[in-house]
């Protein structure tokens, strides 16, 4: 069966598919930060107004959650290879930590 775009839903269906178009992703937007950022050199500060500022601070967060999510990712893909579910590892850390968090306020 050929892929048309009527398929395309099928394409995502594959967990290595879905993993390059999430790399895809994540490299567009680093780049496009890096070519922004690159741009906001070449202007004169004077020139940027508040929003502009704001923005921009805006573009350099999406691009360092970007790498977080990346990393979380990486994390999860090898805690799988070694038998471990990365969701419930979190869960199990946070109750860990918050029952110690609440004991040392007891205390």
């Amino acid at each position: 069966m050929t892929n048309t775009p009527y398929r395309i839903k099928h394409l995502f269906d594959d967990p290595d598919t879905r993993k390059g178009v999430a790399q895809y992703h994540d490299d567009n937007i680093k780049q496009k930060a890096k070519e922004i950022a690159q741009s906001e050199k070449s202007v004169p500060q004077e020139q940027l107004d508040l929003f502009d500022e704001h923005s921009l601070k805006q573009v350099a967060a999406i691009a360092g959650e970007t790498e977080v999510e990346r990393l979380r990712r990486e994390i999860a893909a090898l805690m799988k290879l070694a038998g471990i579910n990365y969701e419930v590892s979190k869960q199990e850390f946070w109750r860990k930590y918050h029952a110690r968090q609440e004991k040392r306020d007891e205390d």
